[in-house]
């Protein structure tokens, strides 16, 4: 650039040749471009390789100009056979014989309905997973990140919250379904279609509900209160009394699947009710949600079997077939 100077700065009579040289020079050696003082490498025009995920292949997403693998739950961009869960595109089992079809894919007429080991027999009729849905890799302390599948194991903790998409492909995943509402209050009522799992009375402390962890030891405001827990003692006096006026309050938090031996079903749906709430296909987009959770402030109602819930939070799943 010194020499450039020194030739731009020449006499008159050379200048015209030398400018021309020069600028011939500098548009012939296209590595360098000076803008505002600074020096940069120059750059061509560049393109973005997508403005909208349709601009992609399916399997990819739009994303900041350029497609990546992924998808969208509320617009699935996967290729035909592959679901979308949590982003990702899982492909979907092929379609076969199971324990419930024949050779010709028929329903055989040989009894009962077969269950595989992790689902309970309902009614004769369908299969129910034993336990509330958790994910592969979910343990007795996380719920894990693999949504490639929906299990049904003991001892691990839940998979919520979930929207309806995620859970009936978690389910489709496992080879099952999302169940239905009559199937799960047939589930939950049993053969005697009692009100609770369990009986037709509520108990604070068979399933996994507020008042279940309430606080009852030295130094709560339910010292000495007898029995507790009780019925509504998350915020509620024991039945005939005024004290403690705003009850127990409670340590209430979603525990892992089978931890409250006596809360199921005599199908043996366990955690039917209690621990999360579990999304049903009515057939509706977001589906509804049974069985209560271990939130509930008024948990003997929503608890109930028959109970259908809207605006809640703790939203888990299990899978029939």
């Amino acid at each position: 650039m010194t020499a450039v100077r020194r030739l731009l700065t020449s006499s008159a009579l050379a200048a015209p040749a030398l400018v021309a040289v020069v600028l011939l020079a500098v548009g012939s050696c296209d590595t360098l471009v000076t803008t505002g003082g600074f020096t940069t490498e120059p750059q061509p025009d560049a393109e973005p390789g997508c403005l909208v995920d349709e601009d992609c292949e399916l399997g990819e997403i739009c994303s900041l100009g350029s497609c990546v693998p992924g998808c969208r739950e509320d617009d699935d961009r996967c290729p035909p056979g592959e679901i979308c869960i949590g982003g990702d595109c899982y492909a979907l089992p092929e379609a076969g014989l199971d324990a419930t079809t024949d050779a010709d894919g028929e329903a055989p007429d040989t009894g009962p309905v077969q269950c595989p080991e992790d689902m309970v027999p309902v009614n004769g009729t369908f299969c129910m997973d034993r336990y509330e849905a958790s994910r592969p890799d979910a343990t007795e302390v996380s719920p894990g990140e693999d949504n490639s599948m929906a299990t049904s194991r003991l001892n691990v903790l839940p998979w919520y919250p979930v929207t309806k998409s995620t859970a009936a492909g978690a389910c489709a995943l496992a080879g099952k379904r999302l169940c239905t509402p009559s199937e799960f209050q047939t589930s939950c009522s049993g053969t005697g279609s009692t009100v609770y799992s369990y009986g037709d009375s509520y108990d604070p402390v068979i399933c996994n509900g507020i008042d279940t962890y309430c606080m009852c030891g030295s130094g709560s405001a339910c010292e000495g209160v007898s029995p507790c827990p009780y019925p509504h003692c998350y915020n509620m006096p024991p039945d005939g009394q005024s004290q403690p006026a705003n009850g127990c309050g409670s340590w209430m938090s979603a525990e892992p699947t089978g931890s409250f031996d006596q809360c199921h079903s005599d199908y043996g749906a366990v955690d039917i009710n209690g621990n999360v709430w579990e999304l049903v296909d009515d057939g509706s987009e977001t589906g509804q949600f049974r069985g209560g959770a271990y939130n509930c402030i008024d948990s003997e109602l929503l608890h109930r079997c028959d109970y259908v819930a809207v605006n809640i939070l703790a939203k888990g799943f299990r899978c029939c077939k």
